[in-house]
């Protein structure tokens, strides 16, 4: 073969050629970058680290720099906070008397706005509040139980508004103020004297603090989602949900031979009503096949004893 005549194989050696040695200048480019960008990086991650093992400087500028970092915190603190204390109900100051008027009328309103939805509440039913129907709380019990009438009267609703088939009770745990007064010791002899005991420091007030109150409630499933949901997203007041029991209203499913006759023996929504007054077709006739099928497993209601916390967040963040 005659190189000199094969013009192409030389041109593609010479590119060939020149092409390797641009990629090696490339190459060993590329490497001393990244050897010199590596020693930056380790020089530096050394004398951080020496910096952070080192005790802080006793200085007035890092004084300043420490106060402005701590105002920062408790400023984010605060902010979260507020936002979350606009998502309850606040403490409105209320005498006893106040209180049975509002619960009063909060029953009122509860009970017309179930008749209106067809929603079954039971007999006597006062949101679980029935001990102060007809007796005032303890003055310092007012205030916390008015805005637990609204959280109890704001969840009944929720549910009212979801058409649950029905509720069956609402059950409240006591709040600490409900309790009962403490009786006045009688005066104990002079003990003997003692070396004084360090005091205790007083508990620190909690930041979160919950109340709970459970309700039992029979419903489809649709309405059961949908209270759920708005329970759980509601801006109002901030809950908690926590479900306790959920069964079906029948334990049993239904058997297949009685399911099969209850679907024959519905009317197709196209039959006329000569066809409808007509005398059911034995099994085995062969229009029981044209009949519309109904589902039979599914259409159970459900029985469900929900415990929801009442979630207030009143203690504001310690600043110091």
């Amino acid at each position: 073969m005659n190189w000199a005549q094969n013009k192409f194989l030389i041109g593609l050696g010479a590119v060939t050629l020149i092409g390797a040695g641009a990629l090696g200048f490339f190459v060993v480019k590329a490497k001393s970058q990244f050897d010199a960008l590596s020693e930056t990086y380790q020089a530096k991650a050394a004398a951080y680290d020496n910096l952070r093992k080192q005790p802080l400087a006793l200085t007035e500028e890092n004084l300043t720099k420490l106060e402005g970092q701590t105002d920062v915190v408790a400023q984010t603190a605060v902010a979260l906070q507020e936002k979350l204390a606009s998502h309850s109900f606040p403490l409105e100051a209320a005498t006893p008397e106040q209180f049975q008027d509002r619960l009063r009328t909060a029953v009122s309103e509860v009970l017309q706005k179930a008749q209106v939805a067809k929603v079954t509440l039971p007999d006597g039913f006062y949101l679980g509040f029935n001990q102060y129907q007809n007796q005032p709380p303890r003055t310092e019990a007012a205030a916390p139980l008015l805005r637990q009438l609204k959280t109890v009267q704001l969840a009944t609703e929720i549910l009212i508004d979801a058409r649950v088939t029905s509720i069956a009770a609402v059950t409240r745990t006591p709040l600490p103020e409900e309790g009962a007064a403490a009786a006045t010791p009688r005066p104990a002899p002079a003990p003997k004297k003692k070396a004084a005991a360090p005091a205790k420091p007083a508990p620190a007030a909690k930041l979160v603090v919950k109340y709970p109150f459970d309700i039992q409630f029979i419903g489809e499933q649709g309405s059961i989602r949908k209270a759920f949901n708005d329970l759980a997203k509601n801006d109002k007041q901030f809950l908690i949900i926590r479900p306790l029991n959920i069964q079906n209203e029948q334990d049993k499913s239904t058997p297949r031979q009685v399911a099969a006759q209850t679907a024959a023996a519905l009317p197709t929504p196209e039959a006329t009503p000569a066809e409808q007054a007509a005398p059911l077709p034995t099994q085995g006739a062969g229009n029981a096949a044209s009949r519309q099928l109904q589902y039979i497993v599914g259409t159970e209601k459900i029985n469900v004893l929900l415990r929801v916390e009442m979630t207030v967040f009143d203690n504001p963040f310690p600043h110091q």
